[in-house]
């Protein structure tokens, strides 16, 4: 429940137990995604997939969603694969994976990763 409260508190407007509407109809789009990655971290899955998990969220409130997962992560010992063109999730990342038309390819590394996307 520690972790239920946490993803809830990143929800201020969000009470426990509180009607949403359907599909989440009265929440905003960011509240929806922070709801998703709390709701995620509460699975007990060896694995999580997110399909870019801070799109829609400011800079704040990425970083403390990230901030969150990652000490999720540490605690439970669940893996992570992220599908993500923001950089910031890529930091919770051991490997890299660069997706381009129809190849793929492990990235050297986050540091170079990061390098190229600002050249471009």
């Amino acid at each position: 429940m520690a972790k239920a409260s946490s993803g809830v508190a990143m929800m201020p407007a969000v009470e426990t137990g509180a009607w949403i509407g359907e599909n989440g109809a009265r929440l905003s789009g960011g509240e929806r995604r922070r709801s998703s990655l709390a709701r995620a971290l509460l699975r007990p899955a060896p694995w999580l997939l997110l399909d870019e998990p801070t799109e829609g969220l400011d800079a704040a409130n990425e970083a403390l969603g990230l901030d969150r997962l990652r000490r999720g992560l540490n605690q439970t010992g669940q893996g992570v694969l992220i599908a993500s063109h923001r950089s910031a999730p890529l930091l919770l990342c051991q490997h890299l994976v660069s997706v381009s038309g129809t190849t793929s390819a492990p990235a050297a590394s986050l540091a170079r990763y990061l390098q190229c996307r600002m050249a471009i």
